[in-house]
């Protein structure tokens, strides 16, 4: 992505136009009309795991030069190639202040013909970027204190439940530019920013289960419930865990269902595995959904704790062909067909 700030609408025009008839087919050319747009901006991609390859700023700006901007897109994007727009009598100030922000190049305005004062200068840019670029990372990710309880427990539910994320610590570079783009501080984590870019500060497990299903990346066909109580506790101690207020909860994270949720529950020790059953959500009768998701916890549930489970799928058994109805025939009426 190539990025261009200017408050100067006909400047900030033309720059981009001269961009993108160069550049427009192998990379987006983003434009901003201020130092402060150009940031939200530079946020927005930041949290989405987007690239930017250049940015070209205007050195003089209201309320945010092209420097103090420079400066500040350097936390989001430290290995973007950085240059000035200048007019002639700010050259000597802008070359000054070159050092301050590590600037790769400055260009004077104007920059006809383009093909001489202008092309050059980005190409150089583009090759310096391209022998260390930024990666792009479309992913969910979350940040957190290594040695947290609270991001200890959303790690450990969203790899309970096969949810792909990146785990970042909040004292990591990385960590500390994510937090920043999202506007936050390390005063309230974990935080999990959604492949979408969307943030959760703290995520319940209501919030991490609306997030483990948008992770599937495709509607959700089917699901289920189980819990397992641990020694001290008795089996009906499970069953209330899982009753209509956590199945209705459920059904709304998921969007919805008419057919039951199927579920099982048990009383076990620490570590015991726990077969999840699933069924097409909207009708029961659909015999290529039945399935089960197998889960442990090798340090629950404890004695005196209760352990509760949920599964989702996008799909059916591989090569299911038992018959019944199929999925294209159900009518979804009274949950069974």
């Amino acid at each position: 992505m190539l990025l261009t700030v200017d408050d100067d609408p006909s400047v900030s025009r033309a720059v981009a136009r001269d961009l993108r008839r160069r550049y427009g087919q192998d990379h987006q050319v983003v434009r901003a009309g201020s130092g402060a747009e150009a940031l939200d901006a530079l946020r927005e991609i930041k949290l989405r795991g987007g690239r930017v390859a250049v940015m070209l700023a205007d050195y003089r700006m209201p309320e945010m030069s092209g420097i103090e901007f420079l400066e500040a897109a350097m936390d989001l994007f430290p290995r973007a190639r950085r240059a000035l727009l200048t007019a002639y009598a700010d050259t000597d100030a802008a070359i000054a202040a070159i050092n301050l922000v590590d600037v790769d190049y400055y260009l004077l305005k104007p920059w006809e013909p383009p093909e001489e004062k202008l092309y050059p200068i980005v190409d150089a840019m583009l090759e310096a970027y391209t022998g260390q670029p930024d990666i792009e990372t479309v992913e969910t990710k979350l940040i957190g204190h290594r040695w947290s309880a609270p991001s200890f427990a959303a790690r450990d539910f969203l790899a309970r439940n096969a949810v792909p994320y990146r785990w970042i610590a909040a004292d990591e570079p990385e960590g500390g530019r994510l937090l920043q783009a999202a506007g936050l501080g390390a005063e309230r984590l974990p935080v999990m920013i959604t492949a979408d870019g969307g943030t959760l500060v703290a995520p319940s497990t209501t919030e991490l289960a609306t997030a483990a299903v948008a992770a599937l990346g495709a509607p959700v066909e089917s699901y289920g419930k189980a819990a397992v109580v641990g020694l001290d506790g008795e089996q009906e101690h499970a069953n209330a865990c899982i009753t209509s207020v956590f199945g209705d909860a459920f059904r709304a994270a998921v969007g919805g269902g008419k057919a039951w949720l199927p579920s099982v529950t048990k009383r076990a020790a620490a570590g015991a595995s726990l077969d999840i059953p699933v069924c097409y959500r909207d009708a029961i009768w659909v015999r290529s959904h039945y399935d089960a998701v197998t889960v442990a916890v090798h340090d629950a549930p404890l004695p005196g704790e209760v352990l509760v489970g949920l599964a989702v799928t996008n799909r059916g058994r591989l090569h299911a062909r038992l018959g019944g109805l199929a999925k294209h025939e159900v009518r979804g009426e009274d949950g069974l067909r």
